[in-house]
């Protein structure tokens, strides 16, 4: 039905069109700003130690520890960086290892901030989880069976 003033045809498809496709941005935003929100653990003291008392609870060994500043995070007051196992002389021969980088933050919004600079800046994508544990960043690097479980470790233990 077309009446004066009623368009038709190719520009009618291409508004269509350009609506669709606003309206698809309009949810992958919304989506992206729903996973950006989500919760974060609660910022209080904690030790670096609870890290490793977390994998240890979960059958993880830290096989080698370095103190070192984290390019990503240059508002942390401490860094260190845990190379893990499950077994850590089996390692050196399955490649089984995994590395959790630990930043201390003084302040909630710098933490935050380096963990959504750590989510951000992984390359290639799914070579990392980021997590929050008390004023502690962490971020979990590596493609073994021990990433999962020492994910799981920190999970148990409180990290989100």
């Amino acid at each position: 039905m077309t009446g004066p003033g009623m368009r038709t045809g190719p520009g009618m498809r291409t508004g269509t069109a350009a609506a669709v496709i606003v309206g698809a941005l309009a949810l992958v935003l919304l989506l992206v700003t729903a996973w950006a929100a989500r919760e974060r653990a609660e910022f209080a003291p904690r030790p670096f130690s609870d890290v490793d008392a977390a994998l240890a609870a979960g059958g993880i060994a830290v096989c080698a520890v370095a103190d070192a500043p984290d390019p990503y995070a240059n508002q942390a007051v401490a860094s260190r960086t845990l190379t893990i196992a499950s077994d850590c002389a089996a390692s050196d021969r399955t490649g089984d290892r995994a590395q959790v980088l630990v930043d201390r933050f003084d302040d909630v919004d710098d933490r935050d901030a380096a963990v959504r600079a750590h989510e951000v800046l992984l390359r290639p994508r799914g070579s990392g989880v980021s997590y929050t544990f008390g004023e502690l960043s962490l971020l979990l690097r590596g493609d073994t069976p021990t990433v999962e479980r020492a994910g799981d470790a920190l999970t148990a233990a409180g990290a989100r």
